[in-house]
């Protein structure tokens, strides 16, 4: 169980060390490169902090070398050195016994473990029966959306994007801004109000697009990153950002082929669907169109600045692999023995 605990710390040090390359070199490369090849960037970090693979050298396995011979780490995993619980009573008579103070200390790391183990569960379990119910409540009012125009937008979109699996279109009064709901089984759900038809066309574009590239399941895929790694502050940061940059992505990716006019069509259209108070908001079960005023105006900025981008596709290639590397040098405890040859530091 320590074990397990030593890895689990190693892979939130790893990964934490990883983000925080990506966010000193972001800058360089936040307006050379497009979003949404950013967005999948952090999907390397991601994994970093759920995938244990290690080489049998790592820079994460040589800091807990490093640290293991101090007073705290002992006393937190338990690791000291057996000691002498003698009294003695005369010249030649001793009474007593020698016990590891390190398996007494040790239970810190236990706490934790089950500490751990307890939160992540009910963080878990939370998100998940908030989004049955937030799905289920959504379901109870929504109505089958059966306008043969609206109806036929969607499957021309649909088309274009060789999307054959069949998307069912609802509308709503809970709601203000249209969501894309459901894992397995997805549904479009739009408010109950009027639209034009460029405003549904954009709307419905939108949502195809976040199927079309699975931005659900990355979405649940960070929230399983957040409740094992609750303890970890950066988490929350990292979060946030992708829930951003995946909005970023998917209105790039959306405009990518829009004349000016078109895109500033499209970003009214965010505008439009912002300027109604939102009656439910779930961030957790649902992909809305819109969040909040402040995302607005920075994606409509994004939206009305962006010059068509070069493929960089060289550079591109180097960063992948430059985050490929890293994370395979910045690995992860090993069970047993995980290191680098202290000299590497020196």
């Amino acid at each position: 169980m320590i074990e397990v605990w030593k890895v689990l710390l190693s892979l939130s040090l790893s990964a934490s060390l990883l983000f925080v390359l990506f966010l000193c070199f972001r800058p360089l490369i936040k307006d050379k490169l497009g979003r949404r090849f950013q967005y999948y960037l952090l999907l390397i970090i991601l994994l970093r902090f759920f995938l244990p693979f290690t080489p049998s050298v790592s820079i994460t396995g040589n800091i807990f070398n490093l640290v293991q011979s101090t007073s705290a780490y002992q006393s937190f995993f338990g690791e000291g050195e057996e000691a002498s619980n003698t009294v003695i009573l005369g010249d030649n008579v001793k009474i007593g016994n020698n016990v590891t103070l390190g398996n007494n200390r040790g239970i810190l790391s236990t706490y934790a473990f089950y500490l751990w183990l307890i939160v992540s569960s009910v963080l878990l379990i939370r998100k998940v029966t908030k989004y049955q119910s937030f799905f289920k409540y959504i379901k109870s009012t929504w109505i089958p959306i059966v306008d043969p125009d609206m109806l036929n937008i969607l499957s021309h979109i649909c088309e274009a994007k060789k999307i054959r699996k069949n998307m069912e279109l609802y509308s709503s009064s809970l709601i203000a801004s249209p969501l894309l709901l459901g894992i397995r089984k997805n549904y479009i759900v739009l408010p109950n109000e009027t639209l034009t038809e460029n405003q549904l066309y954009y709307i419905l574009i939108h949502e195809t697009t976040h199927y079309q590239y699975k931005d659900m399941l990355y979405k649940w895929f960070m929230q399983l990153i957040t409740c094992i790694h609750w303890f970890n502050p950066l988490i929350y940061y990292l979060e946030k950002l992708v829930n951003s940059e995946c909005e970023f992505a998917c209105d790039e990716w959306v405009i990518r082929d829009f004349t000016k006019e078109e895109a500033y069509e499209y970003g009214s259209t965010l505008i439009h669907m912002l300027q109604h108070k939102e009656k439910m908001k779930e961030k957790i079960a649902s992909l809305a169109l819109t969040e909040s005023a402040r995302e607005v105006k920075m994606r409509l900025d994004s939206i009305m600045l962006t010059e068509k981008k070069n493929n960089h596709k060289i550079m591109s290639f180097i960063i992948v692999v430059i985050f490929l590397l890293l994370f395979y040098l910045l690995g992860a405890y090993k069970i047993g023995h995980s290191s680098l040859p202290l000299s590497f530091f020196s």
